[in-house]
């Protein structure tokens, strides 16, 4: 099961067992990790774990969320990952192997699909369906009763 070691300027000041499929960060009490700090948003970010994989999503804050120095919106963590949100550091700490993870790393890239050109008809066209009946209009029905005189 992955963790996250929670640091301020270097110390070590607790640990955080990912076990539930969604782990929200930010500075306020209703969070499951709260951050303590006016650098943080109220609701900074999120951790989603889906089988071995972890994905941590920047939940539009005002500061932003960096992971390894770097800002992101999303990111797949991988073993070692210092996430920073203001002056705290979370490092993410996985025992998964890359063989037992779901996801590979290229998993935000596009992969691009083509229609084939042209598809052939197997089956015949039907003919259209006949239209319905028509109502003979008063004019119609008074010319035809004078004919039968």
């Amino acid at each position: 099961m992955a963790k996250l070691i929670h640091s301020v300027e270097g110390v070590v000041v607790s640990e955080f067992s990912l076990d539930k499929e969604m782990v929200t960060i930010g500075r306020k009490a209703h969070n499951d990790i709260q951050v303590e700090s006016q650098t943080a948003s109220s609701e900074h970010a999120r951790i989603v774990t889906l089988g071995n994989d972890s994905f941590l999503e920047d939940l539009g804050s005002t500061n932003g969320t960096l992971v390894n120095g770097k800002p992101i919106r999303k990111h797949i963590l991988q073993n070692n990952d210092l996430i920073e949100i203001g002056s705290h550091r979370f490092q993410f700490v996985s025992d998964v192997s890359g063989a037992d993870r779901l996801v590979d790393s290229n998993i935000e890239k596009t992969i691009l699909l083509r229609a084939p050109k042209s598809v052939p008809r197997t089956l015949p066209l039907s003919p259209p369906p006949s239209p319905p009946p028509q109502q003979q209009g008063l004019f119609a029905k008074l010319k035809s009763w004078f004919k039968s005189l």
